[in-house]
């Protein structure tokens, strides 16, 4: 299981919980002395651990895992890709959503609210964490600026918190519950490309709301803004990212300045400042309260530029489902009993429930809860 987690020789972020907090503990646990002492003693599958402890070693994922691993205890999706990693972490009533003690990860109240991490070289947020806006964390729905302290234990809130994975591709979502906010996001992970839908965004609280897709070092690099067909593209370095060409008013993209320190993290750290550039790209919904409600549609290719011709189709984003497809496949979400239809396939169900559909034989490839598929006439 630690292998799909691993990328570059570094441990998933997501997957470290409040170790994160310390900047000695960082880059995560030396996992090459564990697989020396493994190997040293009278273990099975010898072959494959020493693969395993090369590969973090020489930080070469060329024969690593590959395709998509749902981890059903932890709320955790991992994905894998010949050039890029990614991950998604989601609340639920279910799991236990993060946690601080001995005056650790003072900062972590969103980790597990839809989290998103993408890595292609690996060093995308190494030492970041000072430097980060914990309100604006990749993935997250939050109000800016407002950051909760972390109870413990912190159990999600969510009643309706699914992910699955056929080996392949994969889909986290959930009912998101955080204070005074509320709404339905789902990820979807299919071939290249990362599609996040949110819908039914609302709050009580007079304050705005905003939903943040990266944040990470800027490197020196700038995004660039662009029209791209029907969509418009934010790039930078080798990603990309579309959203529907109305939520242009709503985007922020940009390099910020940003100071901060271990201590701010954990009191057993430095309160040295650290200072530097990290690239943030959010969409703003401003106020919700009243009654007004919000979403959002983004797609990303962590590792190329994207084809607005060939883009992946949003089906559906709504109240009782969330749909998309892509490369003859289709990734479904219930959040309540609904149906819907998608290249010649409905697919039902009587409750909360998931699945992905080969679009060229209609046969599913993974199901979870009370979802049905039949074929139409074609």
């Amino acid at each position: 299981g630690t292998a799909w987690m691993v990328w570059k020789g570094r441990l998933d972020y997501i997957a470290r919980g409040r170790q994160i907090s310390y900047s000695s503990r960082e880059q995560g646990p030396d996992l090459t002395a564990a697989m020396e002492m493994l190997l040293a003693s009278d273990v099975p599958r010898k072959a494959e651990i020493d693969a395993f402890r090369i590969r973090i070693a020489e930080k070469d994922e060329s024969e690593g895992p590959r395709g998509a691993r749902w981890y059903p205890e932890s709320g955790y999706l991992a994905v894998r890709r010949e050039n890029w990693f990614a991950s998604s972490k989601i609340s639920s009533r279910r799991w236990i959503s993060t946690e601080k003690t001995n005056n650790e990860n003072l900062k972590g109240y969103y980790l597990s609210d839809g989290l998103l991490s993408v890595r292609t070289g690996g060093e995308e947020w190494d030492r970041i964490f000072p430097l980060w806006d914990w309100t604006a964390l990749p993935g997250i729905t939050a109000v800016p600026g407002e950051l909760p302290g972390v109870p413990f234990p912190y159990y999600g809130k969510s009643r309706k918190a699914v992910g699955l994975s056929d080996n392949s591709d994969g889909l986290t979502g959930f009912d998101y519950r955080s204070r005074k906010q509320r709404g339905l996001k789902t990820t979807f992970f299919i071939d290249d490309a990362i599609i996040l839908t949110g819908s039914d965004l609302r709050s009580r609280l007079a304050k705005p709301l905003r939903t943040s897709f990266a944040q990470r070092h800027a490197d020196g690099r700038e995004p660039v803004r662009e029209q791209a067909g029907e969509w418009l593209a934010i790039r930078f370095g080798e990603s990309s990212w579309y959203f529907p060409a109305e939520a242009g008013e709503e985007l922020h993209a940009a390099v910020e300045k940003r100071t901060g320190s271990w201590n701010e993290l954990c009191r057993e750290e430095s309160a040295e400042k650290i200072n530097g550039e990290v690239f943030t790209l959010t969409q703003e919904h401003g106020s919700l309260k009243g009654g007004r409600k919000a979403g959002y549609t983004a797609v990303m290719f962590p590792a190329g530029s994207g084809d607005p011709e060939n883009m992946p189709e949003i089906v559906s984003r709504n109240s009782a489902v969330h749909a998309v497809s892509y490369r003859e496949k289709a990734a479904v979400l219930f959040y309540k009993a609904s149906a819907i239809e998608i290249g010649g396939v409905r697919i039902s169900s009587t409750g909360t429930g998931a699945v992905i559909v080969d679009l060229k034989t209609g046969e599913p490839t993974v199901v979870s809860g009370p979802v049905k598929i039949s074929t139409l006439t074609r």
